[in-house]
């Protein structure tokens, strides 16, 4: 029960789902950020 109250009353398997797909979003963010800034470095280099 002790953990089903850390994890805002949701169980450990939703709780990593939720997580997961927090990071994956997160990823995609900058991974997003990354190809921006090599796209404006390869300008500055033409």
């Amino acid at each position: 029960m002790n953990k089903f109250n850390e994890h805002g009353f949701t169980s450990t398997v939703e709780y990593i789902a939720l997580r997961r797909a927090a990071l994956q979003a997160e990823y995609e963010k900058h991974k997003r950020q990354v190809e921006i800034m090599l796209e404006q470095r390869k300008r500055k280099c033409l």
